[in-house]
């Protein structure tokens, strides 16, 4: 399958029953090898959604969506949005048990608009309402965004191509062609996803060295109650990594956690509601 189990939310003495599931996305494979879908979120051999992340959020089950990324990010727009629905298929199939249980998804990179697709897809087709209803909470991790205004859709595409160009040279041409022409990813989302934007919370992290999508392309502009903006010093590659040998990363690590922590906790506090889409949780003080 393509999802990998990484935590079954169970605790160490499986004593626990999972109350939240947490999937995370890699984007485009530096390498266009497999295990890349691992290796994007490891540093020093550290995997963070599996060695950290569970001790914080102990009663989530966590999972690693892998899939081909050089045959999906490509001048076809075709595979892309076939692998956005193969994503809600795998879910679906995962959370047969549990259909209502709610849902955190993680994106790095061009990994955040597979996600963004998954769930315009989910919206249009009424196997996947349980689904997307579940989902609360979207972390992005140097994920490009874009507004409305033909200049912030030419700086998405500015943005996309430099990820092809930083990343990957064997499928390059014909992507950057696709990103150049807009017809794989501005234009499908545009108007679906902006209509979508209130049935979220969002985490958006920018890296200080990031010069492929800098800070004005990372984040999306809504306001604090709906988007929180987390700053990693890294660069493209390494903001959805953490070392917790090093200090930064530890201190970056913590801020992102507690703020994940805080949207699991708010959902469940929230209970029932969070499957209105429309009703946006409200924070306890």
């Amino acid at each position: 399958m393509p999802l990998k189990l990484l935590y079954d939310g169970k605790g160490a003495d499986q004593s626990l029953e999972p109350e939240i599931d947490i999937i995370a996305v890699h984007g485009l494979n530096p390498r266009d090898k497999s295990d890349d879908a691992l290796q994007s979120w490891i540093r020093n051999d550290h995997l963070w959604l599996r060695d950290s992340l569970p001790k914080a959020i102990p009663a989530s089950r966590i999972m690693l969506y892998k899939y081909d990324s050089s045959q999906v990010f490509n001048a076809d727009r075709s595979p892309f949005i076939a692998e956005a629905t193969a994503f809600l298929g795998s879910l679906w199939v995962k959370r047969r048990e549990c259909p209502s249980r709610p849902l955190l998804l993680i994106g790095h990179s061009l990994g955040g608009i597979l996600i963004k697709q998954a769930i315009v897809n989910a919206h249009m087709d009424t196997k996947y309402e349980d689904l997307r209803n579940s989902i609360f909470g979207l972390v992005f991790m140097g994920t490009p965004h874009y507004g409305s205004t033909s200049q912030s859709k030419t700086m998405f595409s500015e943005a996309c191509a430099k990820i092809i160009r930083t990343l990957n040279t064997s499928v390059a041409d014909g992507v950057l062609r696709a990103i150049e022409e807009n017809s794989t990813f501005s234009d499908i989302l545009q108007d679906h996803w902006r209509s979508k934007l209130e049935s979220y919370r969002f985490i958006s992290c920018y890296g200080t060295n990031d010069n492929v999508v800098p800070y004005e392309y990372a984040r999306q502009s809504l306001s604090d109650s709906r988007e929180t903006v987390i700053k990693r010093t890294s660069d493209h590659v390494g903001i959805c990594r953490f070392d917790p040998s090093d200090d930064t990363d530890e201190e970056e690590y913590e801020e992102l956690v507690v703020n994940m922590k805080s949207l699991c906790e708010d959902v469940l506090r929230a209970g029932a509601s969070h499957l209105d889409p429309f009703k946006p949780m409200i924070r306890s003080t």
